[in-house]
């Protein structure tokens, strides 16, 4: 009983999987790592121009791969989509081959093949250009199969298509207005009525075509012939129309001739030249050109003197812009330097209100540099104490004052001793006495406490000797430096 109830337990177990769709198991797929491999082979055979080297090749990767996607977008089995897959790598890798095959095969071919487009030839020289193409198209296929040999063979002769319908191309483009003014002047029977000015055209052109067969890319020189030809084929037109008008009307020709003249009586006029009667044209013309070289001659002259004339005037600019500069920078130096005295006399100033606060046995004030120092010989303090008596308030109260005189300035406040007793000693005392000094100024002036310093020297800046006991006096000192910036 037990033992049928485990078998049907199982055979519902296997019924449920079998009913899971495939979407639920294909999920457990990573569809692009399944896939990549295939699609790096036909990106990289694409890369290598395998599209127009080996174009049969690589569609057979690209629909195999298209199958891989079908199938496994309707859930068929993984392997067979593996299968698939395998194909299209193979394929995309046989294309990649043959079009780097293809690369050395028409190493010469492709460049001509790029030229020919780059020129229009599509459309400039279709007739030829098509049959370059479906040339191309063959050795392509002779080298999709294998056949080198065959391959090589139509490439060469495709490759001398393009070239020809490059070159044509270009023709087309350079020389094409310049041949179809040549047609409408033949049209208008100008090898008749205007032969001179119509041969000069046509010789134009030919030597324009000779420059392109000789170097197709020299097309500067080609345009500046053609666009010369063109000059001629339409002046060819003008001519031999009132040419033909004039063979045809009574009196045109002499109309023609005295209008010229006049034209050219009025041009001497202007020029203030004289006109003997019956002087050539050539005459007169010549005249009136010797005056337009004069005239071209003078206004040469005269744009090489402005020329001059601008470069002085430029460097006249600069000397003056040089001078307006070190007029400027002197006066900033003059500003400087008055600036400077006054905060001198400014400084003196209140150095002479500091020393005329102290009486001589209260402090001596000194100028060391930028600081100023008061020595406060009346300080004292009860022996081996840093303990300010009451009696010393009054002196103290001017060293603020002193101190408010120079409200910039950091205040150090040293302590120094006599040489009696041990170095440590004294130095510890000279410090004690300094902080005592410097911890009343703080408690009374209200400056903040970074610009306020005290250190203790001991015996080792003595001002005096300690042979004497007024030496020794003089050496037991509170200084206060102030360091003015």
């Amino acid at each position: 009983m037990r033992k049928a109830a485990i078998l049907s337990l199982r055979g519902v177990v296997v019924a449920l999987l079998a009913a899971l769709p495939w979407a639920t198991l294909q999920s457990q797929v990573d569809r692009a790592t399944l896939f990549e491999p295939a699609e790096r082979a036909v990106e990289e055979a694409r890369a290598d121009q395998a599209e127009l080297l080996a174009p049969q090749l690589l569609r057979s990767a690209r629909e195999r791969l298209r199958d891989a996607q079908a199938a496994f977008d309707k859930g068929k089995d993984l392997q067979d989509i593996r299968k698939i897959l395998d194909e299209a790598v193979k394929a995309a890798r046989r294309a990649r081959e043959v079009a780097q095959q293809g690369q050395r095969a028409f190493e010469t071919l492709l460049p001509a093949r790029d030229a020919a487009i780059r020129a229009r030839a599509d459309s400039l020289a279709p007739t030829l250009f098509r049959l370059a193409e479906r040339r191309f198209a063959e050795a392509v296929r002779f080298l999709e199969k294998g056949d080198l040999e065959s391959a090589k063979d139509r490439g060469a002769k495709a490759e001398s298509d393009f070239r020809n319908a490059e070159l044509v191309a270009i023709k087309t483009l350079v020389l094409g207005k310049a041949k179809a003014l040549q047609l409408d002047a033949t049209m208008q029977k100008c090898e008749r009525f205007a032969p001179l000015t119509f041969s000069t055209g046509v010789s134009l052109l030919a030597e324009a075509e000779k420059v392109l067969d000789a170097d197709r890319y020299d097309t500067a020189r080609a345009s500046e012939l053609a666009s010369r030809a063109e000059w001629n084929f339409l002046q060819a037109t003008v001519l031999a129309k009132e040419i033909e008008d004039a063979w045809k009307t009574p009196g045109l020709i002499e109309r023609a001739i005295t209008s010229r003249n006049e034209q050219l009586l009025r041009l001497a006029n202007e020029f203030g030249l004289r006109v003997a009667p019956g002087e050539r044209a050539e005459t007169t013309t010549e005249a009136i050109l010797g005056q337009i070289r004069k005239i071209k001659q003078d206004n040469e002259k005269l744009q090489k003197s402005l020329v001059e004339r601008e470069a002085a005037l430029a460097e006249l600019r600069s000397r003056i812009q040089e001078i307006e500069l070190r007029h400027a920078s002197l006066e900033e130096q003059l500003a400087a330097q008055k600036r400077e005295l006054e905060a001198q006399r400014i400084r003196e100033a209140k150095i002479r209100k500091v020393m005329n606060l102290f009486q001589p046995e209260e402090a001596e004030v000194l100028t060391i540099g930028k600081n100023v120092v008061i020595r406060l010989y009346g300080l004292s303090f009860p022996v081996r104490q840093a303990v300010i008596e009451l009696k010393h308030l009054a002196l103290l109260s001017k060293v603020q004052e002193a101190i408010r005189e120079f409200p910039e300035a950091y205040v150090s406040v040293e302590g120094h001793t006599d040489s009696q007793g041990d170095d440590a000693a004294n130095q510890k005392l000279s410090f004690e006495r300094a902080n005592a000094v410097r911890q009343y100024l703080l408690a009374n002036m209200g400056i903040p406490e970074d610009k306020v310093t005290a250190v203790g020297y001991g015996e080792s800046r003595p001002i005096a000797s300690n042979d004497s006991a007024e030496g020794r006096a003089k050496n037991r000192r509170i200084e206060i430096v102030l360091q003015l910036p």
